[in-house]
């Protein structure tokens, strides 16, 4: 896979976010999820620009895989806290902020993951590039 062709699907990726931050009803969940979209596709950015031309997919669904693996360990910790949700009890400001941002970068996680196994594609209908 080239790097310019991953690097353009992170870019339209981090535009569809911004434009569904601006269109989505401001909640503390959507606006913590959108920030850990945000915050994967930096990460990603930085591996790939440090790879040459031919990305290595292999040294980054690695990546991916451990990410999932991280913010997974938040939401069940979170989960287990509040009793996995049995009996309707809201969560604290921070709780609830640090689950949507790991909820976020799993969810992410999950897309460039399916990327990499060239089983989705983000068009450009979904965003117009000026990336050269």
């Amino acid at each position: 896979m080239q790097k310019r062709y991953f690097l353009e699907q992170l870019e339209r990726s981090k535009f569809i976010t911004k434009d569904e931050m601006q269109e989505l009803p401001w909640n503390v969940f959507w606006a913590y999820h959108n920030r850990g979209h945000l915050f994967l596709n930096f990460l990603m950015s930085e591996e790939i620009i440090a790879d040459n031309n031919q990305i290595d997919i292999k040294k980054h669904k690695k990546f991916l895989n451990k990410k999932i693996i991280q913010y997974n360990k938040v939401t069940d910790r979170l989960d287990a806290k509040y009793n996995y949700f049995e009996n309707d009890e809201e969560m604290s400001v921070g709780d609830e902020k640090s689950y949507s941002f790991a909820d976020g970068i799993i969810c992410e996680a999950y897309l460039y993951l399916s990327i990499l196994n060239k089983k989705r594609y983000l068009n450009k209908e979904s965003y117009i590039s000026d990336f050269k």
